[in-house]
């Protein structure tokens, strides 16, 4: 009896280790059951961080290409800069002119050079006057007493550097009336020569017509390069100034009419995306300040399309917020009104005109 007793103790025991056993078991399935959730949670987190970053990539390389085929149209640009000081337009075309005096010879390799040729003229407006029709292997246009005509016949042979110039152009048609002699190289693409001297005049008393092309895009050249050194940034077809300090919103469009800039005008989602890369609260020139209860940004135009974060505009806590920052960086809609008299970064925005 006392042997049964005994057995049934053991029994007893070994069973209570048995149920401790499994409900360890059980426990350590349900935490490691746990773990595997939260590592398949985590997988998926990552597996969301990746399309997103994948997408981003896509992104920056697209932008990395547009920012690349920008950076070759400015070194385009840089490199014609050496034109600048002596090319002028007239119509479609550039011409050049020399300040120095060459034969007729080094006058045509120097345009050649230059990837040009001595000037065709092939119309009365190039030409301004009557020339010699014959097609020979050089032709000279001399002065003759009226104003306006020139010696018919041979080439001339009585010219001197007075009477007489050479021009240059950069036009390529078929070489029918070609003006040569000394008193200062002018490589000229299709420019009027005026024998009598009227077209000088006229040039003098119209320099507005005759001072496009080439000077304008040197103009904008000079001030993208202005831009650049001074640390915009550039984004078609505007240069942006990011602050690294901190103002109201008037003190900060100070600012930026001092740079010859204003405030941020947003008027398109990819201009929208590009002003959240910064990772800034930021100014941008939208207000009600100076007309109460119709948004406005600073050149006067109204509102038509807004990137507005949920719930604003809504004047918190009662606050008067007439002024906009783009705060929320992380999504698109990104605006938020405030005070304008807190403090912020601030974006400035100059287009230029390429």
């Amino acid at each position: 009896m006392v042997q049964i007793q005994t057995n049934n103790n053991n029994l007893t025991e070994q069973l209570e280790q048995l149920q401790t056993s499994y409900n360890n078991l059980t426990r350590e399935r349900n935490e490691l059951n746990n773990s595997y959730n939260n590592l398949t949670e985590k997988l998926d987190q990552l597996q969301t961080s990746y399309n997103i970053l994948a997408e981003e990539q896509d992104q920056l390389q697209k932008r990395f290409e547009e920012m690349n085929t920008e950076r070759k149209d400015f070194q385009r640009m840089i490199q014609d800069k050496r034109h600048c000081g002596h090319w002028r337009s007239f119509g479609s075309k550039y011409y050049y002119i020399s300040s120095e005096q060459k034969t007729w010879e080094e006058s045509r390799e120097d345009c050649r050079q230059k990837g040009t040729d001595l000037v065709i003229i092939n119309s009365e407006e190039e030409q301004m006057a009557r020339v010699l029709h014959k097609e020979q292997s050089e032709i000279h246009v001399d002065y003759v007493n009226a104003p306006n005509q020139l010696a018919r016949g041979s080439p001339s042979k009585n010219h001197t550097g007075k009477d007489s110039a050479v021009i240059s152009a950069v036009s390529g048609r078929k070489l029918y009336r070609l003006v040569g002699v000394s008193f200062g190289l002018l490589c000229i693409l299709q420019i009027a020569l005026n024998i009598s001297l009227r077209l000088t005049l006229s040039l003098s008393d119209r320099p507005d017509n005759k001072t496009s092309g080439v000077e304008v895009n040197c103009k904008i050249l000079a001030d993208s390069d202005h831009y650049f050194k001074q640390g915009w940034v550039y984004f078609r077809p505007s240069f942006y100034y990011i602050s690294s300090t901190k103002k109201s919103w008037q003190d900060s469009r100070d600012d930026c009419l001092r740079r010859g800039a204003d405030l941020v005008i947003i008027n398109s989602r990819e201009e929208q995306d590009f002003t959240r890369k910064f990772h800034r609260i930021s100014w941008i020139g939208l207000t009600l300040r100076e007309t109460k209860g119709e948004w406005k940004w600073v050149d006067g135009t109204p509102l038509t399309k807004s990137y507005w974060g949920s719930g604003e505009p809504n004047d918190y806590e009662g606050k008067t917020e007439d002024c906009v920052e783009i705060k929320f960086h992380d999504e698109e809609n990104s605006w938020n009104d405030i005070p304008c008299g807190d403090q912020n970064f601030w974006i400035c925005e100059k287009t230029v005109a390429l």
